[in-house]
């Protein structure tokens, strides 16, 4: 019966039903807004019987919280501007690993793409050293060495573990 209405105010008091396309301007919801299987109520945002997608489509940018003190980049990292709290921490990249000083030698060299001028590198003795300390040089990308004072009569083994750090400016 109306193909157009126009008003200044509108006060629906039960239920307001739209079958088609709308358009609306400065929406005010006071209580569950509804999308889908997407619910926003007060300061939550949930999602029932599914994930949370952000930003899942092709050419999406980062996502950023707090003025972009949090980022979490479309490549997949997360940057952080201040501290971060965890109850554990899993490495699951070739950033660990092992090696061995053979009985007589006083190094060895370590092949690892992750080394360059800004990369920390942790070594930890699991063998004995006889108080002979391990201590790790690198001056060429891609590779470090660990050292021992003098050689020994047998091998030492140990872990490491390569950190690659940023200096932020």
């Amino acid at each position: 019966k109306y193909k157009d209405l126009t008003t200044d105010t509108m006060t629906v008091n039960q239920t307001l039903s739209v079958l088609g396309a709308s358009t609306l301007s400065d929406v005010t919801v006071t209580g569950t807004l509804n999308i889908g299987l997407l619910a926003i109520e007060n300061s939550a945002l949930n999602v029932s019987g599914g994930v949370l997608n952000l930003q899942d489509a092709y050419g999406s940018g980062n996502i950023e919280a707090f003025g972009g003190k949090i980022v979490m980049t479309t490549d997949g990292n997360i940057v952080s501007l201040g501290n971060i709290s965890t109850q554990s921490v899993t490495i699951t990249s070739d950033a660990v690993g092992s090696g061995v000083i053979v009985a007589g030698e006083t190094s060895i060299t370590i092949q690892q793409n992750l080394v360059n001028k800004d990369t920390k590198i942790f070594v930890t003795a699991t063998t004995d050293t006889e108080n002979q300390p391990l201590f790790v040089t690198h001056d060429v990308d891609g590779e470090f060495v660990v050292h021992l004072g003098i050689p020994l009569t047998k091998n030492v083994q140990f872990d490491y573990w390569v950190v690659p750090t940023v200096t932020t400016p």
